[in-house]
């Protein structure tokens, strides 16, 4: 078994890589437990409560993990909400070159087309070149500094401060 996955260690270690190994040593471990019971001859009460330990060990990574992910994300589902009002539903965004992943959750959150990222290092007015030339609503800036964008005002208070977000003007 060992030499099974010391190969992929050479490689990439990648947890979907040791799967199989999980489920072999799952099967192991009660096939060893059967062959001990009928060896032994031990009690089948006392056999069930070793398939459940052995059962219950492969069941705490997993319930571990998804307690560490529980919550992930909620900040963008709540940045979502906050722009609802905005009239942001159905219309076109796009973001700087910072945190794109996040535009794209956002974006599907908001039921939007997200149209990717701007050039990096633009100026303002190279940027609202852009926007307009696609018909962009929404501009995320995942930047600390505001910059001046023409034809597009700056959301004062959507719920949150970072990122600065842009409003194509008269919608």
């Amino acid at each position: 078994m060992f030499i099974y996955s010391a190969g992929y260690c050479l490689i990439f270690v990648e947890a979907r890589y040791f799967w199989f190994i999980d489920i072999l040593l799952l099967l192991l471990g009660i096939f060893s437990i059967k062959v001990l019971s009928e060896e032994y001859s031990i009690n089948k009460n006392i056999s069930m409560i070793l398939i459940l330990v052995v059962c219950g060990s492969f069941i705490f990574y997993p319930v571990s993990n998804l307690y560490d992910v529980s919550g992930n994300g909620k900040d963008v589902y709540n940045m979502a909400e906050n722009l609802k009002p905005y009239g942001a539903q159905g219309s076109n965004i796009a973001a700087n070159s910072a945190d794109w992943r996040d535009t794209l959750i956002l974006s599907y959150y908001l039921d939007t087309k997200y149209y990717g990222l701007t050039k990096p290092e633009s100026s303002g007015k190279e940027i609202s070149e852009e926007l307009h030339r696609n018909n962009i609503s929404f501009y995320m800036l995942w930047r600390n500094e505001s910059i001046d964008i023409t034809g597009y005002e700056k959301l004062e208070d959507p719920g949150f401060s970072y990122p600065k977000v842009y409003q194509l003007s008269g919608i």
